[in-house]
């Protein structure tokens, strides 16, 4: 599977949870974690964590994309 390949996995089965949750009234991948732990991500959402995970690990691809879109952006304005 390619990095490109993989990377839509993981964004199209975080959609579907989000989706499945919301679907639900299921808050928590909002909802501000407590106080317990460590980390960067303290009192933050679960979401945060996610999209920190999603660009640590496809963080290139990702970039590669928008940097696309937005040349083709720039081409359609010509």
């Amino acid at each position: 599977m390619t990095n490109e390949q993989k990377c839509i996995v993981d964004l199209a089965l975080l959609v579907m949870d989000i989706a499945d949750k919301a679907n639900k009234r299921d808050l928590s991948l909002i909802r501000p974690t407590s106080g317990i732990g460590g980390g960067i991500h303290l009192g933050q959402p679960p979401i945060c964590r996610i999209s920190d995970e999603l660009f640590d690990k496809h963080g290139d691809v990702i970039h590669d994309a928008l940097r696309a879109k937005e040349v083709d952006e720039e081409n359609y304005k010509k």
